[in-house]
């Protein structure tokens, strides 16, 4: 994952530029439903009165900072007080989450070998840390969550899983009308956040500096505004914005919160990010990622505690993903691949912060099956492993000592060998340039 950077100046013109579309669209039909529910004392009436606060709103639809960092502070803890507060209205939701996080855990574990005990430690961890750091939200929707916490660590992965029944590992506290308080609370606030809206071309009169101006603004406009070569999700997709008559294209806007889980956050400014179509709607759908914590691209990336490698295939790839029969010893340990001769090794990712601190870096890898994905760019992989070889150290000073009217710096030469970006500030302007960055500096190519 890259980090997203926008200045401050360019987000405050947007949170401007956005706050005027809602104003001008929605915020009279924001008071007249509010207005409705203000002497409603039903939990929903409270919530739908809550939530089109005044302060509420703004802090809805374009934050209350310029930081984002701020924003996505304070929107967490809205969220986490509402689950709180609200758990009659949430309850259907939150249950769906945290089973469909239980079976892809159970997934993940199923696919170990029987004797991957590392592997399956790993996940036990994944899995204790979400329940205990979701713990005050989770212990008003589940009626066993300490025993729960308790009987991970009994879990065991043989030829099966045993402990971890999807009918009796959870037992959820039942509201029968949760279902229907949510689809009212959806149907009020989609008259509100009107997230279609946002996809279609619409004019506004918008102010900067003292000068009135009318400007288009959707989609298109924001993911052109945030500048964005490739998905920050993957970076191996590239996200051009392109308008023409005969026809155009964009990134997908992912919504970071879903809005079928938060339909508040619908149309939340910050809540944004322009993605592929593969990270946004084939992989992450509508996972929980308030509850399944991930990065927030905004303020979070892999970064240097979190690096691709490659590696020779271990015992517990008995299978390869290539072919899907067992590897022979020559194939697991081909020293061909050293050379750039073999398909034969793994690209993997590797973190090296303790695992509190990695869980947001393991969700986001799996829900995005990025190892997957970029085992698929061996023959890449390979190129810069010959590269490596050919262009040592002094190959490369040789090459900017004898062309320097050609090149700024020496960085420019090694970027002209690899094919790519290989400072952290670039990495979002081509696609695989994370990997490529990592890859030289594991062959010390630099």
């Amino acid at each position: 994952m890259i980090k997203i950077n926008i200045d401050e100046n360019t987000f405050s013109e947007l949170q401007s530029i956005h706050w005027e579309w809602f104003e001008q669209n929605y915020i009279k039909d924001a008071i007249k439903i509010r207005e409705k529910y203000e002497k409603d004392n039903s939990s929903l009436g409270k919530l739908i009165t809550h939530i089109l606060d005044n302060n509420n709103i703004k802090l809805l639809v374009v934050g209350n900072s310029t930081l984002f960092s701020e924003n996505i502070l304070h929107l967490n803890e809205f969220i986490e007080n509402i689950l709180i507060e609200y758990p009659c209205i949430f309850q259907s939701k939150i249950k769906s989450s945290v089973k469909t996080y239980l079976s892809r855990i159970r997934t993940q574990m199923r696919l170990l070998q029987p004797y991957d005990k590392q592997g399956t430690e790993n996940l036990k961890c994944q899995l204790k840390y979400f329940l205990e750091s979701n713990y005050d939200i989770l212990n008003l929707y589940i009626f066993n969550l300490d025993e729960v916490i308790n009987n991970v660590s009994a879990i065991k992965k043989g030829n099966r899983i045993s402990g971890f029944s999807e009918a009796s590992f959870v037992t959820f506290k039942e509201d029968l009308l949760s279902e229907n308080k949510f689809n009212k609370l959806t149907s009020e606030l989609n008259k509100i956040f009107v997230y279609n809206d946002f996809l279609k071309e619409k004019t506004i009169s918008f102010n900067k500096n003292g000068e009135k101006l009318n400007r288009r603004w959707c989609a298109y406009d924001f993911v052109t505004a945030i500048s964005l070569s490739t998905c920050p999700i993957c970076n191996r997709n590239y996200i051009h914005t392109y308008e023409s008559k005969p026809g155009k294209c964009r990134a997908d806007v992912d919504h970071y919160y879903p809005k079928s889980i938060y339909p508040f956050l619908s149309i939340c400014l910050y809540n944004f990010v322009p993605t592929c179509h593969t990270c946004n709607s084939s992989f992450k759908g509508s996972i929980d990622t308030f509850l399944v914590k991930c990065l927030y691209p905004y303020t979070e990336e892999f970064g240097e505690n979190t690096k691709f490698k490659t590696e020779f295939y271990t015992d517990c790839d008995t299978t390869s993903v290539e072919n899907n029969k067992l590897l022979s010893g020559e194939e697991k340990y081909d020293i061909k691949y050293l050379y750039g001769n073999s398909d034969n090794f793994k690209i993997s990712l590797e973190c090296n912060n303790k695992h509190g601190e990695n869980y947001k870096v393991e969700n986001s890898a799996n829900i995005f099956h990025i190892e997957n994905l970029y085992n698929f760019h061996k023959d890449y992989v390979r190129e810069l492993i010959k590269k490596a070889i050919v262009y040592n150290e002094s190959r490369i000073d040789e090459i900017y000592n004898n062309f320097s009217e050609l090149y700024e710096n020496r960085e420019e030469v090694v970027r002209m060998v690899v094919g790519n970006y290989i400072c952290e500030e670039d990495l979002g302007k081509r696609p695989l340039a994370k990997l490529t960055k990592d890859i030289c500096e594991e062959l010390g190519l630099k």
